[in-house]
């Protein structure tokens, strides 16, 4: 027992001194972290910190500095008189006494704050409000057309007056109050700062700066993001006022958006864009594929803002011109009504290089999707994939894994498997190394042997964890398209309890559904889908409606639901082809099939798109009895489908699509060959409801 309890006293000491000693390191790590603050903070000039403007309003001056009593009774002997102290809503000053003088036009502001010495600001007003004033600090300076304000740091007061003097000889000038005095030193500040604010912050003036060792690089850089972030946040103060002053908006409003307002201008990065519309993995991605397009500031906001999701989405409030061309942008409360879908694009294409490339873009539109990779050299695109409207749950945004998905859909399941593998060489490439070592020296075996074994077994494990899923959903497709529903309901159950599956459990249960619809147990079909209605989008529930249906054979209600689809998600790309497409296949309606298929730009739209396209456009030549134009639709459609050899479900529709043109060389005449080719695929379309209208068009043409 007493040794227990030396062994639990021992680790308890071992607790405690590894607390302390993690306490001490955080300790130093704060410290430095503070001095690191500091350093940085010497080499950043105050002007920095000053408030981009400043909104006087009168206070009683309750207690002075010395040096501000001094001066301003110098100001007093030399003609001045006190018309009221101020002091500034923004908190640049902590006193400000306006003055005038008793014989002369001019006008006289004194400052004191904490962090300067006391300064004054000696100016007159002439009649077409021009204004000229002369300082002992701080900066900045500026001459413009209706503005001089002159900086001297030895200035003195007397000198002042001389100066100003000889100026206002023959100018006619305004008399000075408080209103003038006030209204002019507030506009002049602006107009100083504004003229100060058109240039950012550099490297290279914080690196003159650095002039002992404890500036040394990483300070330098720490200063400069420091005073980055003080430079935009003047340069957003001084654009709100600027607009707010010129607009119209009552205060109520005003008060309701300011708050919301973005400004943006081409001075801000990447990440400054990213941060102001939203900081998450698509704002990210979208930002940063528009910045490798070459789009920067205002225009990269615009592209980016109008490519977020619906809720997301920004609106032009207006424009300013100073202190530097800058956006204002809020909230669009219409867009999650009116906006495009958004969503991340598989796609393949050719570099510069010549190499195939494979990857994810987001777009709100295949043809935007299109247009981006232009930009950025992707020569021969196929877009394999079109996103669910408002999001990308089924679209990866990682560039590793889009690649690995996008090159999946062209290979068969075995080489996908090898893909994955290869993709996952860390996981297993360590313990096979480990293992085959031990083989090789062979027993006897110690422990370091067997934990090796133990390493892989777990290793194997993970691994068919993680591919496993993908495999099991191929052959669950596989299943359902040859009719082996008994097959495909162990696959869904198999799925539905893997412990490392990213399949969403509402699509695995629909997959059920649809195998009880494909039996043409179709309203069991319909109360198992209600089930998980809760847990699906609006759309959702309308995407898995179509395909119930469609799987059970009820056309009529199928194509209700796809029209309702069409109208609550205008702007979906492949919604209308599959309403063109059910219209053609299971209707006599070809002309609105016609008329909803020409209002698609089919270079728009992606390769799994395309195809339905041209399938629709062969079945409506076919009805129209224009058998060669059928063909060669059905032709360029099958030949599309083919690429995509990986995806059970495309075998089905390839051998759809085989039907009618067997159907077209049939009513050409050409009986021989039509009856080749619709030996070759009958078998599979008899195993589908949503082929019986095919099957009865063949048998009718054969008579």
């Amino acid at each position: 027992m007493l040794t227990f309890l030396k062994i639990v006293l021992a680790v308890i000491l071992v607790i405690v001194a590894i607390l302390v000693i993690a306490f001490l390191l955080f300790k130093r790590w704060i410290t430095r972290v503070g001095e690191r603050q500091s350093n940085a903070y010497e080499l950043i000039d105050r002007k920095y910190q000053q408030p981009a403007r400043v909104r006087l309003r009168r206070t009683q001056a309750s207690c002075t500095s010395k040096e501000f009593d001094d001066k301003w009774s110098q100001c007093a002997r030399l003609g001045f008189i006190r018309l009221a102290d101020f002091d500034d809503s923004f908190g640049g000053l902590e006193l400000l006494r306006a003055g005038g003088h008793s014989t002369l036009p001019l006008s006289l502001v004194l400052t004191d704050s904490a962090e300067e010495e006391v300064h004054f600001a000696m100016f007159f007003i002439t009649q077409d409000l021009c204004l000229e004033a002369v300082s002992d600090g701080p900066e900045p300076a500026i001459r413009s057309k209706r503005l001089t304000w002159s900086v001297d740091p030895s200035l003195a007061l007397e000198d002042a007056i001389a100066k100003l003097r000889t100026k206002i000889e023959g100018v006619e000038c305004q008399k000075p109050d408080i209103r003038l005095i006030r209204n002019g030193y507030e506009q002049a500040y602006a107009t100083r700062m504004d003229h100060w604010l058109q240039r950012p912050p550099t490297l290279d003036e914080f690196q003159a700066l650095a002039s002992t060792p404890k500036h040394d690089e990483e300070a330098v850089r720490t200063a400069h993001e420091l005073a980055v972030g003080l430079w935009q946040d003047q340069v957003r103060d001084a654009v709100i006022d600027r607009y707010r002053r010129s607009s119209q908006m009552d205060a109520t409003s005003w008060e309701r958006i300011v708050d919301d307002i973005d400004v943006v201008y081409g001075h801000l990065s990447g990440e400054d864009i990213t941060n102001m519309l939203g900081y998450d993995d698509t704002c990210e991605r979208i930002v940063g594929q528009l910045s490798e397009q070459g789009l920067a500031g205002i225009d990269l906001y615009d592209a980016a803002a109008s490519r977020l999701p619906p809720e997301y989405r920004r609106v032009q409030l207006g424009e300013v011109r100073l202190p530097l061309r800058s956006v204002l942008y809020i909230p669009d409360e219409d867009a999650s009504e009116q906006a495009a879908p958004v969503g991340a694009y598989l796609y393949s294409g050719q570099a510069d290089t010549g190499e195939t490339v494979h990857g994810s873009i987001v777009a709100s539109n295949a043809g935007d999707a299109k247009q981006q990779l232009a930009r950025l050299g992707v020569k021969d695109q196929s877009l394999l994939g079109s996103p669910e409207f408002g999001g990308d749950e089924n679209m990866p945004l990682d560039p590793d894994i889009a690649a690995y998905v996008a090159k999946a859909m062209y290979q068969s399941t075995g080489r996908a498997m090898l893909s994955a593998l290869a993709m996952n060489w860390l996981i297993w490439a360590p313990p096979a190394l480990l293992i085959c070592w031990s083989l090789v020296e062979g027993k006897p075996y110690g422990w370091g042997d067997y934990a090796g074994f133990a390493y892989g077994i777990a290793a194997a494990l993970l691994l068919v964890g993680l591919i496993a899923p993908a495999t099991l959903y191929t052959q669950l497709q596989s299943a359902r398209v040859h009719g082996r529903r008994a097959g495909a309901r162990r696959f869904v159950s198999l799925l539905e309890h893997w412990p490392i599956n990213g399949i969403p459990k509402t699509q695995l249960h629909v997959e059920r559904c649809k195998i009880l619809a494909e039996e043409g147990k179709l309203a069991e079909a319909e109360a198992l889908l209600d089930q998980r209605r809760g847990e699906m989008s609006h759309q959702e529930y309308l995407s898995a409606q179509i395909q119930i249906f469609g799987e059970g054979g009820d056309f009529e209600r199928m194509i209700a639901v796809t029209r309702t689809l069409v109208a609550e998600y205008p702007g979906g790309e492949t919604a209308p082809i599959e309403l063109a497409l059910a219209l053609a296949r299971y209707t006599d309606e070809i002309e609105e099939s016609v008329q909803i298929l020409h209002s698609i730009s089919r270079l728009e739209l992606p390769e799994i798109a395309i195809i339905g396209y041209d399938f629709a456009l062969g079945v409506t030549a076919l009805k129209r009895g224009d058998n060669e134009k059928a063909l060669g639709f059905l032709s360029r459609a099958t030949k599309a489908a083919e690429q995509f050899k990986s995806l059970p479900l495309m075998t089905a529709m390839v051998a759809e699509m085989s039907g009618y043109a067997a159907l077209a060389y049939r009513q050409l005449g050409q009986t021989e060959k039509a009856d080749d080719l619709w030996a070759s695929v009958e078998p599979l379309l008899r195993r589908h409801r949503s082929c019986q209208p095919i099957l009865d068009a063949y048998a009718a043409a054969c008579g």
